[in-house]
């Protein structure tokens, strides 16, 4: 019985570190000069189910990229 629950719990583990992880959130940093491209990369990814912001800020704040 201990060696059954063991492979049961082994098993449990492995599954859990084995299944992949996607990210469905994407941030985009470009300048303002390049609005029309953010807006064709934001449709594109959007229909592929992320959800997509964007900035045009000359720094990277933690704020902006956290969750993403």
């Amino acid at each position: 019985m201990l060696r059954s629950t063991l492979f049961k719990l082994s098993s449990l583990l492995f599954l859990l570190f084995a299944t992949p992880v996607w990210a469905n959130d994407a941030f985009i940093y470009y300048s303002s000069n390049e609005s029309s491209q953010y807006s064709n990369l934001k449709s594109h990814y959007e229909s592929l189910g992320f959800t997509v912001t964007g900035s045009t800020s000359n720094s990277v704040s933690s704020n902006d990229v956290s969750g993403k």
